[in-house]
């Protein structure tokens, strides 16, 4: 599938043998130490996509740089999970501390959605999205990964999905302006420097997920992509006046894909005079 992590092969064999899988990771990119690498097992049950999904950032010392913080959006299938380590590697090699990390979390809040999406645990939609807003608030004030702390150090925080996949997402079941008001506290504590949708027609996108995955979620169904897509566009329009929002132009190789990005990121950050 397009945006298969290259480091996995075999959730199995990696998930029980992980010193196997931070030998190669250090190996792969040898700026980041083996003692240094923190890795987060994601996305292994539930019939979720079986590749890593991992949290991985550098320890050496942040320096006075501004802290960032970029949101990788997109409807499922569009390469996000690809790109957004691409984009660790770019920040990387300008010397920058890098912490990527994905919504929903590992923690127990997490867990519980992702049994709910994959469809082991009935509930109401309004619970679902009412969750994702409370995992969210964990992921940016929890003591050990909180992403606000880890740009107030001064880091990159790279985010796969944050709270416009829940306007788009949840707005298929309940009121996009219900989901925007459950967020918005979350929206109050840290707001992305930028939010970056990859845009991919969803037909591509479900043709990846058929190849890619033994089990489909709630939302990936085309007619269900389809609409995610336009609410997506609608959430952007709402909050034009709130929000740094780029469209990338997600069809192409990657490498033609990743360099949209990297141009977008340093134009957002030539406007907004931070350093990359």
């Amino acid at each position: 599938m397009h945006g298969r992590h290259v480091w996995c092969r075999s959730r199995y064999f990696y998930a029980q043998r992980p010193l196997v899988f931070l030998r190669g990771l250090s190996r792969s990119l040898p700026h980041i130490h083996l003692a240094n690498a923190r890795l987060n097992w994601y996305k292994f049950n539930f019939g979720r996509d079986p590749n890593l999904c991992y949290q991985l950032e550098d320890e050496s010392v942040a320096g006075d740089q501004d802290g960032l913080f970029f949101v990788i959006e997109g409807i499922d299938g569009c390469g996000k999970s690809t790109q957004i380590k691409q984009l660790g590697e770019y920040f990387r090699l300008k010397g920058r501390q890098v912490h990527v990390t994905c919504e929903p979390t590992d923690g127990h809040v997490g867990v519980l959605i992702r049994k709910m999406l994959s469809g082991e645990v009935k509930v109401d939609q309004r619970t679902i999205a009412t969750l994702f807003a409370a995992d969210r608030t964990d992921h940016l004030m929890n003591e050990e990964n909180g992403i606000r702390n880890k740009v107030d150090k001064g880091q990159v925080v790279l985010c796969d999905r944050y709270y416009f996949s829940s306007y788009a997402y949840h707005a298929q079941h309940v009121d996009m302006d219900w989901v925007i008001r459950v967020n918005s506290m979350n929206a109050e504590i840290l707001k992305p420097d930028a939010t970056l949708f990859i845009d991919v027609d969803p037909d591509t996108c479900f043709k990846r997920l058929q190849r890619g995955r033994a089990h489909l979620e709630m939302y990936e169904k085309i007619d269900i992509m389809n609409q995610v897509r336009l609410s997506y566009f609608e959430a952007f329009e709402r909050l034009k006046d709130q929000e740094t929002v780029r469209v990338i132009d997600g069809n192409g190789e990657i490498e033609q894909v990743q360099k949209r990005i990297r141009k977008a990121v340093d134009e957002i950050m030539a406007l907004t005079l931070k350093k990359v």
